[in-house]
């Protein structure tokens, strides 16, 4: 069943990102025809400095499909943007950015020191941040319905204390019968 959602509350005119949830034998299909891993596709928006990068395979289509939709909207007008940091947080994703900065070293070389400093300067991005917010917003959704091992559409479950999309075929317990401690292959 393929769901075209368009981000609840973003401004109007924001891009939508497009994401088909599908049964858990299309996803062998899915995952062979899709490339390995959003950061090959995209790698520009994983360059630069982060805070760090946890990624899991059934987020990968939601991934892939929001550098997408980012990418279209800095078509418009391109200015340096990166992923900053993606972390899963109560069972969703999320995905923080970083739009128009540019950053340099200079060298303050007086008398015996030679200290480096970094600038950072930001290029006005205003007129874009409320497209990249919605489609931030949708994506960071869109995960709590997705397995994180699969991308199969599920709810959210309390295991370990957290509330995570895992579906039926990827419980916890199930993986510990194939060998993998808990969920630490995913991770």
């Amino acid at each position: 069943m393929d769901l075209n959602r368009h981000p609840s509350g973003s401004r109007k005119g924001a891009p939508a990102i497009e994401v088909a949830f599908v049964t858990w034998r299309q996803t062998m299909e899915r995952q062979a025809t899709s490339p390995a891993s959003p950061r090959a596709a995209f790698p520009r928006m994983f360059s630069g400095q982060h805070h760090g990068m946890t990624l899991f395979r059934g987020w990968n289509p939601i991934l892939l499909a929001a550098c997408g939709a980012v990418e279209r909207v800095l078509a418009r007008r391109m200015l340096p943007f990166h992923w900053a940091q993606l972390l899963e947080e109560d069972g969703f994703r999320r995905f923080l950015y970083s739009l128009g900065e540019h950053s340099r070293y200079v060298v303050e070389a007086a008398d015996q020191s030679r200290r480096v400093m970094l600038l950072t300067t930001q290029d006005e991005a205003g007129d874009l941040v409320g497209a990249i917010d919605g489609i931030v917003n949708e994506a960071e959704r869109l995960t709590g319905e997705a397995c994180l091992v699969c991308g199969v559409r599920t709810a959210r479950r309390l295991y370990f204390g957290r509330k995570l999309p895992l579906c039926l075929r990827h419980q916890p317990e199930l993986l510990n019968l194939n060998g993998e401690e808990g969920l630490e292959r995913v991770w």
